[in-house]
């Protein structure tokens, strides 16, 4: 690499991340519900996120989103009566630093409902990224400190039911909408702390890593990505290809925990994007 790692800010509120000439992807500050990235990039320069589709417009790429029993800060509209939109609402300017190879971007947020003053939690956020000229990876570092200012009960989505069998696997946590062709095509593939898994089998794993492989269209021989979702303590998987591909991995997809007021809860993600060699 010869020119430095740097930023590009814009006025919609878009924050680019560039290495020598390879962009990995934006941080969209600006949302009015919940900052999230989007695109999410190869090295190679395939887009692996879709946001705001048609059929869920707040599926908002790759994101950090829980519910409590009263706000719902994932779907962004009331799921059940009573529900109260949540939103991670900025605080001033974001700290961008480049420290070597890797660049930084924290700030801090407020989790509140819709028209309320006072905060549910407050949330100091760092996302970086870094690019592996060697492996050809991309690797972003997520890591939300979350102090509640009230006793928080986590909850599931109401759309995912109690099964007649087996473990209630819910979404929420950190996700992301992955681009239409890795859904219902085929030839996708999962893996799980190293294992290739069905994806129903993957589902409701508890896993410190998980992997998602999928086919680029309309390029011959036809290109393929990952990304990896990782962190130090342990995580729920959910994971589907139909009706469209999604991936979640996080603190809620397999338990309903109780958060109490002002302990910092500390929750780190490694995602790794790349591009998988070819092969003759």
């Amino acid at each position: 690499m010869t020119d430095a790692p740097s930023f590009n800010l814009k006025e919609d509120g878009s924050l680019w991340f560039q290495f020598d000439g390879l962009v990995a992807g934006a941080y969209q500050l600006k949302d009015s519900h919940k900052p999230y990235l989007h695109p999410v990039y190869t090295p190679k320069g395939f887009k692996l996120s879709l946001d705001r589709p048609h059929d869920h417009p707040h599926h908002k790429a790759l994101m950090f989103a829980l519910r409590t029993d009263t706000h719902n800060y994932w779907e962004e509209y009331p799921v059940n009566e009573g529900d109260i939109v949540g939103r991670q609402c900025p605080q001033g300017e974001p700290e961008l630093v480049a420290e070597g190879n890797t660049l930084i971007c924290r700030h801090t947020l407020v989790w509140k409902g819709e028209g309320e003053a006072d905060a549910q939690m407050v949330e100091e956020r760092t996302i970086s990224c870094t690019y592996d000229d060697s492996a050809k990876v991309f690797e972003w570092k997520w890591k939300s400190c979350l102090t509640p200012k009230v006793d928080l009960q986590l909850d599931m989505s109401p759309y995912i039911p109690e099964p007649e069998e087996g473990t209630r696997v819910n979404y929420d946590g950190l996700g992301i909408r992955l681009r239409r062709e890795f859904g219902c095509t085929g030839g996708n593939q999962v893996t799980v702390d190293g294992e290739v898994l069905p994806l129903a089998e993957a589902s409701g794993k508890l896993a410190k890593s998980v992997t998602y492989q999928g086919s680029i269209d309309e390029i011959w021989p036809v290109p393929k990505c990952t990304i990896t979702f990782s962190s130090p303590e342990p995580m729920g998987v959910f994971v589907i290809d139909f009706p469209f591909a999604y991936l979640s991995f996080g603190p809620t997809v397999l338990e309903k925990p109780l958060w109490k007021a002002d302990e910092e809860k500390v929750i780190e993600y490694s995602i790794q994007v790349a591009d998988v060699p070819a092969t003759d």
